[in-house]
């Protein structure tokens, strides 16, 4: 049997090869494009069935596809291996390889699809025996990127430590590890700030740091937040207790509304109250041009570095 399983989705596709190995009784083998001498090598022992071989599933992950000379030496065996009752191959890439049969696709969310990566992150969660709460649907999301490697590893340490279904709010905190650099949130908090030019000065950085959709969605999340904010309460300062209360109707964490807001911890502490300086008009055109920043962006049409800039000199009119 020799498959290519197509798609974004490369989790999936390993999770879907083991749990067919495991239902089959076959020796699971993976190989990545680092492994491939050891792949080309194993590919022989797929084809030569002796008196005493093992038979496997075995999953050559190879997301961008195969060269022609890799794949020749890969055709010189495919027959045999598709052939094969005893032996299974599934190549995985993101698009389908000609000459090869297509099997199952498995494809993400787009990176921006919030809503559509919170099912599935809920999804996967329930597979593993977990109910998550709201809060710990949105931390997953937004603070693993998209990349269902790092959302497994979360779910599996929390499957391993909870005794039951739901997970402590504050044990998640102390466990959960977030893999989005707390770089990308300052630079955001400082872009919209309009006291402050610090953001300019880091832009550099962060251009070379993130890709230009992982900018976008920060900022968009940001701003829509912000709406959030005014569309809830038109307070110009704010308790503990409002922010707690902002945090839970708007199912944020409570340090990030406390920035948002101006809230300090400290006595004696002033901190800028970014949402007062939009008015609801001006956040609503703004989130607007966020997204012709995803548009031009994925056109290609125009360069990300000036159209940044472009709607930082935006948020300063």
């Amino acid at each position: 049997m020799l498959e290519v399983l197509t798609g974004t989705d490369d989790f999936s596709k390993y999770d879907y090869c083991k749990k067919w190995a495991k239902k089959e009784g076959k020796q699971f083998k993976v190989f990545k494009t680092k492994d491939w001498q050891e792949f080309e090598a194993f590919l022989s022992v797929l084809c030569n069935k002796t008196l005493f071989s093992v038979d496997y599933c075995c999953y050559g992950d190879f997301p961008e596809g195969l060269s022609k000379k890799k794949l020749s030496i890969l055709m010189a065996f495919s027959d045999t291996i598709e052939q094969s009752e005893s032996n299974a191959l599934f190549i995985g890439s993101e698009k389908s390889i000609k000459g090869l049969k297509k099997g199952k696709a498995f494809e993400l969310p787009k990176p921006w699809k919030d809503d559509e990566w919170k099912v599935l992150v809920k999804a996967l969660g329930l597979e593993l025996g977990l109910s998550l709460s709201q809060e710990q649907i949105n931390r997953l999301v937004f603070d693993t990127g998209p990349d269902m490697w790092r959302i497994h590893n979360e779910l599996s340490k929390f499957a391993q430590l909870s005794d039951r279904k739901t997970i402590e709010e504050k044990t998640f905190t102390d466990l959960f590890y977030s893999y989005m650099r707390e770089d990308l949130q300052a630079f955001v908090l400082a872009f919209i700030n309009r006291n402050s030019t610090s953001a300019m000065e880091k832009l550099n950085d962060i251009l070379l740091e993130y890709n230009p959709i992982q900018i976008i969605y920060r900022l968009g999340a940001i701003f829509q937040l912000m709406l959030k904010i005014k569309l809830i309460s038109s307070k110009r300062y704010f308790t503990f207790n409002d922010v707690r209360e902002l945090a839970s109707k708007t199912q944020t964490n409570i340090p990030l509304i406390s920035q948002m807001v101006g809230f300090s911890f400290k006595k004696n502490e002033f901190k800028e109250n970014l949402s007062e300086q939009y008015s609801r008009l001006e956040i609503e055109d703004l989130i607007d041009h966020i997204l012709f920043l995803e548009i031009n962006y994925k056109s290609g049409e125009k360069d990300f570095r000036s159209e940044i800039i472009g709607f930082y000199n935006q948020t300063r009119r």
